[in-house]
């Protein structure tokens, strides 16, 4: 017989008649005539997946489509390289990696043919420890996750602007700033408030997912590791809305928004996630010497409609108007501050954003310089 790479970890009946097993060095098959061949090993692949130190592959089952199945098992978390996930592996040995960020135990195929997993940590003594709350998980032999169950998620940031296409790109980078898995769901809303689609691609430690059109999309978020959510362009269409995520537990990030003039001029802005939800705001402005400031405001509101009370200040604190803005249930606006709220055209001072319908609202702004350069203006809290 062949040497072990490791000891064995999970072993399952294959589909060529061999039995199929892992280890700590990767995932191996034995004839029934007692030969080992060391199918793959960690160490061979470590640039083609990713790959957490100290991981060891537990589970192994095999699918319906004529292929092997198993977990990445465990990393250190230490290390910053916990990557985790599922992988599949054919008989004649050609491998594909679907990591989720998270590591992951007891697999199964469930009758829909897609497989079905509980989460896990890695314990002493290398067994796995099933996280409390935490959701079942499944997958499909096409590489797609999704959750269900666990712990209940709710509102825990929001991207009060979201705008793509004739030259914008937004992105959210997710962070879960704790030592346990974390999951996520983006929920993309358009001014009216309705569910808004865009082409989004998904990058986690395991690698990046491409979607045509989504509203919504869930993440795992494993410890200490950020997720990245890119809107694809739009090209000849743009459009614009916000976008907010559900958490397990909390989370932290910030948003960038990336523009790209007609003359090819790149230019981006950053603002932090926005994890305070408030029913009123300040923001400052500055309409002056070439400047412009653009405002972005976001209904948090998924019950009623929102009546916004603008009070306009300039820089010597003179009132110069109060203007109302109604945005619907989960709506959004945005726009130049000249052309929403006229008496801020060649002025400076200060804004508050109020709702006096009840309920929440966010909002930022964006300061554009004379040549279309961006960058964000924070907004500020205000007296009640």
């Amino acid at each position: 017989m062949t040497s072990l790479l490791s000891g064995p970890e999970g072993v399952t009946a294959g589909p060529d008649g061999a039995l199929w097993f892992t280890s700590n060095g990767g995932v191996s098959r034995l004839s029934t005539g007692g030969v080992i061949t060391n199918t793959w090993s960690v160490e061979s692949t470590v640039s083609a997946i990713a790959w957490a130190y100290g991981a060891v592959p537990s589970d192994i089952i095999a699918g319906p489509d004529g292929a092997l199945w198993f977990d990445l098992g465990f990393g250190e978390v230490e290390q910053n390289k916990s990557f985790g996930g599922i992988a599949r592996i054919t008989t004649a040995g050609v491998l594909a990696s679907y990591g989720n960020g998270s590591p992951v135990a007891s697999l199964t195929f469930g009758p829909d043919g897609a497989i079905w997993f509980a989460w896990a940590s890695g314990c002493h003594g290398g067994s796995a420890c099933l996280y409390d709350g935490q959701p079942i998980g499944r997958l499909t032999t096409a590489g797609v996750y999704s959750y269900s169950g666990g712990s209940t998620q709710s509102r825990a940031g929001v991207m009060s602007h979201v705008a793509s296409g004739r030259g914008w790109k937004s992105s959210m980078y997710v962070l879960n700033p704790s030592a346990t898995p974390v999951n996520i769901t983006v929920n993309f809303w358009a001014d009216d408030g309705s569910a808004l689609t865009l082409p989004v691609t998904l990058t986690t430690t395991g690698g990046s997912q491409v979607y045509g059109g989504q509203a919504s999309l869930n993440a795992a978020i494993g410890p200490y590791a950020t997720v990245l959510i890119d809107s694809g362009s739009q090209d000849k269409t743009a459009v614009s809305g916000w976008a907010e995520v559900l958490s397990s537990a909390p989370i932290q990030g910030y948003g960038v928004f990336h523009y790209t003039s007609l003359k090819g001029i790149q230019s981006e802005g950053t603002m932090p996630l926005d994890t305070t939800f408030e029913s009123s705001f300040l923001l400052p402005y500055d309409n002056v010497d070439g400047f412009q400031t653009g405002l972005a405001l976001a209904n948090l509101n998924a019950s009623a409609p929102a009546m916004i009370a603008a009070t306009i200040w300039d820089e010597y604190g003179s009132q110069l108007a109060v203007q109302t803005i109604n945005l619907p249930v989960g709506g959004h606006t945005s726009s130049m501050l000249s052309d929403l709220l006229p008496a801020t055209t060649v002025n400076r001072g200060a804004i508050q954003f109020r709702s006096i319908s009840g309920g929440n609202i966010t909002g930022l702004g964006l300061r554009v310089d004379p040549l279309g350069g961006i960058t964000w203006v924070p907004k500020l809290p205000s007296a009640r």
